[in-house]
């Protein structure tokens, strides 16, 4: 398979949830999970012709699509999910204060990666601001909407997003097994594009330009190098994945995860999908699996689909 690098440069605020169960619109983050954005992919799909639905589908249940999730950038600057791996007992100490600060760092600089490897292992201590690399990316923008649809007088409420910095943005990486495929999804991204991704799209939110930034062998080989290793000691996922139920046993012994909440709504159906719980990017394994796509319509609805198929970046730690 070969994988290519997207970025999504936002033409204004985006609202993406936090998922976690309650005031959805009052809360918003960067995080835009996999399983959202493969979602989104499908309802575009569906809008153009159901045989591109179908076709989307099963390239992705025989894992012939894969699809991470939307990680920040900054200029020419990747950033990775910092990995849920315990730091060694070395030679060299850690302040109270940097301790502090890096537990609250949810992404690392690609230029900085292998820095960070090395202090993982006690080897070297991290560089001075380190803690300040994840800062300035996105800055909050809450605003105040009024809910008049069947309603006598105005029922206010609040809506918060983001909007990224200048230059900053999410980008994402993309698996293909077919030439074919790459161009039909490409497509897919470009309407998507235009419609946006994330909550409160009638208000003009989650819109962005689309850069087809190339081959990821091309524009990041240090990154193409972990991705498509082999024998590594620890493999990191870069999105919200889960295994099947034959492969759970397994890979959950030797695990550091975390678990994150997917649920909402099925977008224009008016109902609920099944709520579940997914490994987040960050996670660290030390046996890959090959993950599911599951689907989450209540019984007696239309399918709606969550990818939950991983993509890993292989690290010796």
């Amino acid at each position: 398979m070969e994988q290519y690098l997207y970025k999504f440069h936002f033409n204004g605020s985006v609202h993406l949830g936090r998922e976690e169960g309650r005031n959805v619109l009052q809360s918003s983050d960067m995080q835009l999970r996999s399983d959202t954005l493969f979602a989104a992919l499908c309802v575009e799909a569906a809008r153009s012709d159901d045989n591109i639905l179908n076709r989307l589908i099963g390239e992705a249940e025989a894992g012939r699509l894969l699809v991470s999730d939307g990680l920040p950038f900054r200029d020419r600057e990747l950033f990775l999910p910092k990995p849920m791996l315990l730091r060694r007992e070395g030679t060299v100490p850690m302040e109270s204060k940097q301790r502090k600060q890096l537990k609250k760092i949810p992404y690392i600089p690609l230029s900085k990666w292998n820095g960070y490897l090395a202090f993982l292992q006690g080897a070297k201590p991290l560089d001075q601001g380190f803690a300040d690399t994840c800062k300035d990316l996105y800055f909050p923008d809450e605003r105040t909407c009024a809910a008049v649809r069947g309603k006598e007088d105005p029922d206010p409420y609040l809506v918060n997003s983001i909007r990224f910095n200048v230059n900053c943005g999410l980008y994402v990486l993309l698996a293909f097994e077919t030439e074919e495929l790459r161009i039909e999804v490409e497509s897919l991204l470009e309407s998507l594009s235009v419609s946006g991704v994330g909550g409160k799209r009638s208000m003009g939110f989650g819109t962005f330009r689309l850069e087809r930034c190339g081959a990821l062998a091309d524009v990041c080989p240090s990154l193409y190098k972990g991705i498509t290793k082999e024998g590594a000691e620890h493999w990191i996922t870069l999105n919200t994945s889960f295994p099947t139920d034959g492969e759970l046993e397994e890979v959950i012994p030797t695990a550091a995860y975390a678990l994150c909440r997917r649920g909402g709504f099925v977008d224009g159906m008016g109902y609920k999908k099944r709520t579940i719980y997914a490994f987040a990017a960050g996670s660290c394994f030390e046996k890959r699996f090959s993950g599911e796509v599951a689907n989450v319509a209540p019984e007696g609805c239309r399918p709606a689909y969550r990818l939950l198929k991983p993509i890993f970046l292989g690290v010796d730690v």
